[in-house]
C-alpha cells in the first residue's frame, strides 16, 4: 500500500479508461487505482513496470479477499465458483481462467474486473444528503 501511494497519492477514481493517451499511457492505471477499494476493470500493459506492479498489487488483493472469504465461512460469489475476485479475464484479448499459481508473463495486455465483495461495517454512518450535495457539486 505504502508503495502505491507513493506513485500514485491523488487516485480517486476506480476504473481505467478505454481510451489511452500514449504519451501518458504508463501512469494511466495508477490515475485509476484506488487501493482501498479496487473494484473496478482494469486493462494494464504487463512490459510497463508501473502497469506491472499495479497488476501483482491486484493479484495479491485477490489472493487475500479469497483466502479472507474463506476463513470467514462467506458465501462463494466468484463468477466460477472459486472465490476469485477476477471476471472476466483476459491477456492479449484471448480469454483465460485466472488460478491462483498463474503468473503474468513478461509482457502482454493484461485485463480483467475485479469484484471485492467488502461492504462497509454495520455501525457506519451514511453520508448526510448536505455533505454528498457539496461532494457531486
Amino acid at each position: 500500500l505504502d508503495l502505491l501511494e507513493l506513485l500514485a497519492p491523488d487516485s480517486c477514481m476506480g476504473t481505467v479508461p478505454q481510451a489511452r493517451n500514449p504519451a501518458l499511457e504508463h501512469l494511466a492505471v495508477l490515475d485509476f487505482l484506488v487501493a482501498e477499494n479496487a473494484t473496478g476493470r482494469y486493462v494494464m500493459n504487463l512490459a510497463s513496470p508501473t502497469e506491472r506492479i499495479v497488476a501483482e498489487y491486484l493479484l495479491a488483493i485477490n489472493t487475500w479477499e479469497v483466502e479472507l472469504r474463506k476463513r470467514q465461512c462467506s458465501p462463494d460469489v466468484s463468477q466460477r465458483g472459486t472465490y476469485q475476485c477476477i471476471r472476466n479475464e483476459a491477456l492479449d484479448l484471448e480469454p483465460f481462467t485466472y488460478r491462483r499459481d498463474w503468473h503474468p508473463p513478461a509482457s502482454g495486455i493484461l485485463q480483467f474486473d475485479l469484484a471485492v465483495p467488502r461492504r462497509p461495517p454495520k455501525d457506519r454512518k451514511a453520508l448526510p444528503d448536505v455533505a454528498w450535495q457539496q461532494l457531486m457539486a
